[in-house]
């Protein structure tokens, strides 16, 4: 089984040594192909539970249903200390198909660390391409990756959900031909259909609640201004003039004194007295706001 650690180029280099075997894939119509030739023994015991199995006895190691092109990526792949830098396709480069293959074949040989990388790697994608899923891409899921049904699902109803942003075409036509798929689909859609509307339904009880609580706070306020409800004088819309008789016989009562000009008795020559720039009869008020 594979290591919890990593290696250092010196233990990977020892892994490589000693007795080696051929990987053999068995095809599903009983057909046998070399996939790599001479790997050695520790190397597929050491990250394969499939090479544990097979290999201590045994002059080759067989991989039954299992794709040539990916059981070799994987011999490179452990070859290197678990990284694909020297490999012609590197993870990042594949496609979430390829990925799910790839999977696939590395649970044939029970090589659990590189599944565990997988999943990471696949889920990350498939949560990252809403709206871009191929058909390809959701068939591989539900072919080789089970397990990963459910995300792709998601994946679809957030698409269906906004139809004017995304293009569903690829998982209507998987809906339409493949019927398990299409059930799935459509009990995941009323799930989020349900979840929207009741959402919708307590947003907009609880805009109402907060409305009809305003308006009650609201009439027990009284404008001074005015003498109207619903609001204060701050922000009074009305013409009248807050020195109307109305309102100073509102604000009375309330600790306000009405303000009555100051009157200054000036002895004068009886004609007036006169300022700088104009002459102030009797009874007038002077810009200083005196009355003479």
């Amino acid at each position: 089984m594979s290591s919890k650690r990593i290696l250092t180029p010196a233990e990977t280099a020892k892994l490589k040594t000693g007795r080696k075997v051929n990987v053999v894939v068995a095809t599903f119509d009983g057909g046998m192909c070399l996939a790599v030739e001479g790997v050695p023994v520790a190397l597929l015991s050491h990250y394969t539970g499939l090479g544990n199995q097979q290999c201590p006895g045994d002059t080759c190691l067989i991989v039954s249903g299992g794709d040539i092109a990916s059981v070799r990526w994987m011999i490179h792949y452990m070859a290197a200390g678990e990284s694909d830098v020297a490999s012609k396709t590197k993870l990042d480069q594949m496609s979430i198909a390829q990925l799910c293959e790839l999977e696939q074949q590395a649970k044939l040989m029970e090589y659990d660390s590189l599944v565990a990388r997988l999943d990471i790697i696949l889920r990350g994608r498939i949560h990252r391409a809403v709206g871009r899923l191929s058909q390809s891409d959701i068939k591989a899921v539900y072919k080789y990756v089970p397990d990963l049904v459910e995300l792709v699902i998601r994946n679809a109803v957030d698409v269906l959900t906004k139809p004017w942003t995304m293009d569903y075409q690829a998982c209507m036509e998987l809906a339409h031909s493949h019927s398990d798929f299409g059930h799935m689909l459509d009990e995941a859609m009323n799930q989020r259909l349900a979840f929207l509307i009741e959402r919708g339904q307590k947003y907009y009880a609880q805009k109402k609640a907060a409305k009809t609580e305003a308006a009650k706070r609201a009439s027990s306020l009284v404008c001074y201004n005015c003498g109207g409800v619903g609001h204060i004088a701050k922000f009074c819309r009305s013409k009248a003039a807050k020195s109307s008789s109305k309102y100073n016989g509102q604000m009375k009562g309330h600790g306000h004194k009405e303000k009555k000009p100051r009157v200054v008795v000036v002895i004068t020559n009886g004609e007036g007295i006169r300022t700088c720039d104009r002459e102030v009869k009797k009874g007038e008020m002077t810009r200083t706001g005196l009355i003479v």
